[in-house]
Order: structure tokens, then C-alpha cells, then sequence
């Protein structure tokens, strides 16, 4: 019979084959110094390189840690998705390949964690500099100001949370959604706890523009219906314009035909590419609709190591406190 997991800790890899063994030697002593029964999950999320071959060799140092590999890149918060879905912990919290994370957050998470399901690990300041660091704080107000108003003010890094906050987080159908919004929008009791972000030692982020900018437009239109009322108002003051300069240049037209051509020319493009954009933007919607209406997973495993089971959790009922 299994012992019961008190902890479970998600990893998702995706180029990161130099960082998984250093990762392992910094977090292995300080959680056994909880004196808890934990697991270690690492999700290979379709790596190009040999990610999965050296999560193969740390499962067979210590039986606490587990691997599953996906059969392609979903991204990170599919991947930590699949991982919770595995987890077998009362609680369960996350860390990065990169260990920009200092595996002492855990400690400081799960020494927080009475009386509430989720315990926020936020950062004390942002480790990037210059344009990183402007879009970061620009997306974390635009998602509070347009999606989420109580969106934490800082910006949310880490988690730790009950098994019932997981439950509840895996009945949303949302395939693409940020695991964080997933997670704040069941308004849950939480606390926050603080730690100083570090910069990666080894390899190169996977977290290129491509994939910020997706989450961008998934944090906007999984949670929220307010960019399609801005649309209606765009939509709403153009249309004022087009009368307010109609009226206007039939009182003070003054037979000029240059100008007239003019405003044609400029307002003909602005406007059509204004619609192209809107459309394309209501089209995310839609695309999202067909997508959770299809009924397919949001991953498929290629490979395991460990004792790996998807676990029932509309089923279990475990001690949160």
C-alpha cells in the first residue's frame, strides 16, 4: 500500500536537461527537512533535447521522484495541469527547471498554509530589466483592471494549494487558460508569502514572445467577457464619428475636393484594419468555444517513470489543514 503524500512538487521541463540534477541536490534536503512524506513530479513538455533521458536517470536515484513526458510542447501551464492531475499530495506546489525559484519558497508556503487553500508566492521585484520588466507589470494591471480586480497587486510567481483548490481548478474545461486565473477565480481563502526571484544559471528560456503573447490573449479571453463590451463601445464611438464628420462636412464643406479625398484616404485603412483586428479578436472566442466543444485533452502522454496514475479528485476527500 502506498504512503500517504503529504506534498507534491510539479516541475515542467522544456530544455532543461543541464539544471535537473543541481535542481534536485538543492531541493531534496531542504524538503526532507519538513519531515513530510513528498513527491517529486517532473513533466517533460515535448523537450527537443535529452530532457527526458536525465529525468530518467534522477527516478532511479530516489523513488520520490516520478517523470511524465508529453508527446509535444503545450506549454507550462498544461503541463503543470497534467501534473497536479498525477499529484498524490494532500498539497501541492510548483518550483521551475531554472530553480529562479529558491526551493526554501516551499518551506515558507507550506509553514503558511493554516486556515487557507492557497498560499501565493510573489515576487519581491522583477529580475528583468528595461521592456521585460515594463510588459510584465503592464500585463499583471491590465489583467486586474480588465479581467480579475482581485488579481494580487504583485506579481504571482509560485503556489501552494489544497487538494481541494485542485479539484476544483481541474473541473473547468479551460484547455489554454493560465493556471494562476484557473486558480484565483475559485476566490478561495489564501495568504501570500514573499520571495527574491533568481536568474537562471544554465540553458535558455523556453518562455519565448510567441508564448507571452498567447497567455497574454488566453488570460483575456478565457476569464472574462469585458474586451467584447470594449468592442461594442469601439465599435459604438466609431460610428459617432462617422456622423459627427458627416454633419460636418456637409456644413462647412467649402468645395474643396482635396481634403474630402484626404480624410478618405487616411480613415478607409485605419478603419478596415481596425475591424480585421476586432474580428480577429472576437474570433479568439469562438476559437476557444470549438476547441473545448471538441472534447479531445489538452495533452497526451507519451511516457512515464515512476508510479504515475491520474488520480480521481472528485472522489478523494483529504484533510486540507
Amino acid at each position: 500500500m502506498d504512503k500517504n503524500i503529504d506534498l507534491s512538487i510539479i516541475t515542467s521541463c522544456y530544455r532543461e536537461k543541464d539544471n535537473l540534477q543541481s535542481l534536485w541536490e538543492a531541493l531534496h534536503p531542504i524538503i526532507d527537512s519538513l519531515n513530510i512524506e513528498w513527491e517529486w513530479i517532473l513533466i517533460d513538455d515535448g523537450s527537443p533535447d535529452e530532457t527526458w533521458e536525465e529525468i530518467k536517470k534522477l527516478s532511479e536515484k530516489s523513488e520520490k521522484i516520478k517523470g511524465i513526458r508529453l508527446t509535444s510542447n503545450r506549454g507550462s501551464h498544461i503541463a503543470l495541469s497534467a501534473g497536479i492531475e498525477h499529484a498524490r499530495g494532500s498539497w501541492i506546489t510548483k518550483i521551475p527547471a531554472d530553480a529562479q525559484d529558491p526551493p526554501e519558497l516551499i518551506v515558507d508556503e507550506w509553514n503558511n498554509r493554516d486556515d487557507v487553500d492557497i498560499v501565493w508566492g510573489i515576487r519581491k521585484q522583477h529580475p528583468g530589466k528595461g521592456l521585460e520588466s515594463f510588459f510584465s507589470d503592464l500585463y499583471h494591471k491590465m489583467f486586474r483592471r480588465i479581467v480579475m480586480p482581485h488579481f494580487p497587486k504583485e506579481v504571482v510567481d509560485g503556489f501552494l494549494i489544497s487538494r481541494r483548490a485542485a479539484q476544483w481548478m481541474l473541473q473547468s474545461p479551460r484547455h489554454n487558460a493560465s493556471i494562476f486565473g484557473r486558480l484565483l477565480e475559485l476566490d478561495l481563502p489564501s495568504r501570500n508569502v514573499y520571495f527574491e526571484k533568481r536568474k537562471r544559471k544554465k540553458g535558455v528560456s523556453g518562455w519565448t514572445l510567441e508564448k507571452k503573447i498567447k497567455l497574454v490573449l488566453d488570460s483575456l479571453v478565457s476569464f472574462s467577457c469585458r474586451p467584447l463590451r470594449l468592442i461594442c463601445v469601439i465599435g459604438l464611438f466609431l460610428m459617432l464619428c462617422g456622423v459627427v464628420s458627416t454633419i460636418t462636412i456637409g456644413i462647412f464643406n467649402d468645395n474643396t475636393q482635396a481634403s474630402f479625398w484626404n480624410m478618405i484616404l487616411t480613415l478607409v485603412p485605419l478603419l478596415g484594419g481596425l475591424q480585421m483586428f476586432l474580428i480577429g479578436f472576437l474570433g479568439e472566442y469562438v476559437w476557444r468555444v470549438f476547441n473545448t466543444t471538441q472534447g479531445g485533452a489538452a495533452y497526451y502522454i507519451r511516457d512515464c517513470v515512476g508510479k504515475v496514475e491520474k488520480q480521481n479528485y472528485q472522489q478523494e476527500n483529504h484533510d486540507n489543514n
